[in-house]
């Protein structure tokens, strides 16, 4: 069993990471790793600096880390400077190199030498999906974590959909702040047409993505778990029918609570096996099956709408997958271009896989 990723007859662009170079990062004084397409797993035990491998890849492609908010948390205890250097190629041989530094408080983004100017170039850059432990709450958390799965893989796909977000975001911070003022209604009634503006926007986006994602999830989850009960994924956004009508009728409660209480910042993403939601009902294998399934559907997404194949990062996915999860897993993930484990346990790789030992901040290949 191979995954979708693999269908040569798919006409996509594929970028992959030849080296990684890491200087003053996190527990890592000065590491240099090459990398090539397949799979590459990074054994060792806990707090070696397995995770810090991904979180360097992972802040290349989305400028932010899945770990901290703190900048100054990736740079190397006792240290004032850190960065870190990631080199790319397409299939077609044309390389890419990208570059963060962080110094004395301040972060600098170079790409092929030349610093970033706008967030939504940059994203462009390195397609990904990342898959880390935390990311069962996508399944069995509340609604705000799967809006924000929504939410990134729509900015990896549609730059003018972080572009209407950011906007969205902006105006809804104002209105909250006039609401907790207890401004005029005039005044609020003005924010609302922005909202309406720039929320009916996210909503079109979401709904469609909700249901080219929905084949693409349902098909990954039985593939993974081998169960025969169909996944079902369904958009449930906060405002049905009028969005304008809707922010009426809902001034005088938005009064009283001080609160914006309308709109997709409460959209729910709602997943179900048969009849029985998964966050509710789903078994703790069930849940992240599920989660990782979600992971890996980024990945298809990235292909089938974006036409790129994304590099696939998981973050300690095995281990509490029973055998024939692992299995499947790795059976699915000989279709992909380049994926990226980490584990502190053995896999049953491979020949073809290639095998690292990361210790105390030092990765040696196998």
């Amino acid at each position: 069993m191979k995954g979708p990723l693999c269908l040569a007859e798919t006409l996509c662009w594929e970028m992959r990471i030849s080296a990684l170079r890491l200087h003053d990062f996190r527990n890592y004084a000065f590491q240099e790793v090459e990398l090539g397409a397949g799979l590459h797993v990074f054994e060792g035990c806990n707090a070696q600096g397995k995770t810090a491998l991904l979180e360097a890849v992972y802040l290349g492609a989305t400028a932010r880390s899945f770990r901290t908010n703190k900048d100054a948390d990736l740079i190397r205890w006792g240290q004032l400077s850190g960065g870190l250097h990631l080199s790319m190629v397409r299939d077609s041989g044309r390389t890419r190199s990208l570059t963060m530094r962080w110094q004395e408080g301040a972060r600098k983004i170079l790409v092929q030498d030349q610093p970033v100017r706008r967030l939504a170039d940059f994203l462009s850059e390195l397609p990904l999906a990342l898959f880390t432990p935390d990311d069962l709450e996508l399944v069995q958390g509340g609604p705000e974590m799967r809006r924000a799965y929504l939410d990134l893989l729509l900015c990896k796909l549609y730059p003018a959909y972080l572009e209407a977000l950011g906007r969205y975001q902006k105006v809804l911070r104002q209105k909250g702040a006039l609401l907790r003022a207890q401004s005029s209604r005039v005044e609020l009634e003005s924010w609302d047409q922005l909202l309406v503006q720039f929320g009916q926007q996210l909503m079109e986006y979401r709904a469609e993505a909700c249901q080219r994602l929905q084949p693409v999830l349902a098909s990954l989850y039985a593939s993974l778990s081998g169960e025969e009960v169909p996944l079902r994924l369904c958009y449930l956004p906060c405002v049905q029918g009028d969005f304008g009508e809707a922010l009426r009728r809902a001034q005088s409660e938005e009064w009283r609570r001080r609160s914006p209480l309308v709109g997709p910042h409460r959209d729910e993403v709602q997943l179900s096996l048969g009849e029985a939601l998964v966050r509710r009902f789903g078994s703790q294998g069930q849940r992240r099956t599920l989660a990782l399934s979600m992971r890996l559907a980024q990945a298809e997404m990235l292909l089938e709408i974006g036409k790129e194949r994304p590099v696939v990062l998981l973050d300690d996915c095995f281990s509490e997958l029973d055998p024939g999860r692992q299995a499947r897993l790795l059976r699915w993930l000989e279709g992909a271009s380049q994926v990226l484990i980490t584990t502190a346990t053995p896999l049953g790789l491979s020949p073809e896989h290639r095998l690292y030992r990361v210790d105390q901040g030092r990765v040696q290949s196998c």
